[in-house]
């Protein structure tokens, strides 16, 4: 496969630059409005662009995970009150399962005339615990989940729940009898946390089979476009910092002139370029199921969300008064990476988990710490 951004790829990214620049509107999800902007969703979707690597076969568009990973850059950068991660996991595991019943829910996914979600805990992932239990009537699942990831638009969720013979994959409708879901406080209120309860609801069962190489590989997909969109954001930062250091006089000059402004932002732009170079490592990774996919996996989670955050905070710093001020767009951005990096492990939980990756392989080929 080809390890470079294509010409239609680029196409790709500048019409969502100008798409989201028109159009996204993430201060109403902080102003008390809805925490879905249904008119950018329903754009994306007609366009191709939720679940784009979904193959033509199953009514996709037939793209890739890189191409996923660029639409999910964007919505970080301008902070867009869709489900990314979500709506994209929903969409990978219906494909994967490869059901009958999972691929007829696929059609929902990608036209976006239902919020299909994966259930994600931010702490625990896709395994939250549920216990599903099969009667007459069918499945009914039970049990309470709190953080769950972008939960707050679904209208159906899919879950990975216990049952008496290992784990299955199921379908729930929200709202539901016996379906509750509700608005959790969030750090980023356009991607809004969610608390599950479910007591004894009627669920549709997408697969029996375990699935746990399923499972690990959608929590893969979700690091990278965790990732994705803090370096998205990271790199907007970036932009606005340069834009202001033009326009931002001092002792008669642009402080862009300033040769400490300079390497402030000469590191800045090495940080995002670190960042990106690890996500995007990641999603060639993914796409071509590489060896090291898990490794470059950890990687973009670890090195792409922690650059993120830094770099947004210079930013901030860059900026003086203004860049802490609500009207300014830099502490959205900062939420939004920050999100990204606290859920599903932090990068010294990704670090540490590469390490230890590392170690197991050395030791597997030399037989010896040293």
């Amino acid at each position: 496969m080809s390890y470079e951004v294509t010409a239609e790829q680029e196409q790709l990214r500048v019409m969502l630059r100008e798409l989201f620049g028109e159009h996204a509107r993430p201060r109403e999800s902080f102003d008390g409005g809805p925490p879905l902007d249904r008119e950018i969703w329903m754009r994306l979707s007609e366009l191709g662009l939720v679940g784009i690597f979904v193959p033509e076969e199953h009514g996709g568009p037939g793209g890739t995970i890189f191409d996923q990973t660029l639409v999910a850059e964007e919505i970080g950068a301008f902070d867009v009150a869709v489900p990314a991660v979500t709506s994209s996991l929903a969409a990978f595991i219906l494909v994967g399962l490869a059901t009958e019943a999972s691929l007829a829910a696929v059609p929902a996914v990608i036209d976006g005339s239902e919020v299909v979600l994966a259930a994600m805990s931010a702490a625990r992932g896709l395994d939250l615990g549920v216990t599903a239990v099969e009667d007459d009537g069918g499945w009914r699942l039970s049990g309470s989940v709190d953080d769950l990831l972008e939960a707050a638009s679904a209208s159906r969720l899919v879950l990975f729940a216990e049952t008496a013979d290992g784990h299955g994959w199921f379908l729930v409708d929200v709202p539901a009898v016996g379906v509750q879901l509700l608005d959790q406080p969030s750090l980023d209120r356009t991607q809004r946390l969610g608390a599950l309860a479910l007591n004894s609801a009627h669920a549709r069962l997408l697969s029996a089979d375990p699935g746990e190489s399923l499972a690990a590989e959608a929590s893969r997909l979700a690091w990278l476009l965790l990732a994705a969109q803090a370096t998205g954001a990271a790199e907007r930062a970036l932009r606005l910092t340069v834009g202001y250091a033009g326009e931002r006089r001092a002792f008669g000059q642009p402080i862009g002139r300033f040769q400490a402004v300079k390497h402030r932002a000469a590191e800045m732009l090495l940080s995002v370029e670190n960042a990106r170079s690890a996500v995007y490592n990641a999603a060639w990774a993914l796409d071509g199921d590489r060896v090291d996919v898990v490794l470059a996996s950890h990687m973009a989670k670890a090195v792409g969300t922690e650059n993120a955050v830094s770099v947004i905070q210079t930013a901030i710093q860059m900026h003086g008064g203004i860049g802490y001020t609500w009207e300014y767009d830099l502490h959205l951005l900062l939420r939004r990476a920050k999100s990204c990096e606290l859920v599903l492990g932090s990068p010294t939980e990704h670090f540490a988990a590469i390490a230890s990756a590392l170690l197991d392989l050395h030791l597997s080929r030399t037989g010896s710490v040293t």
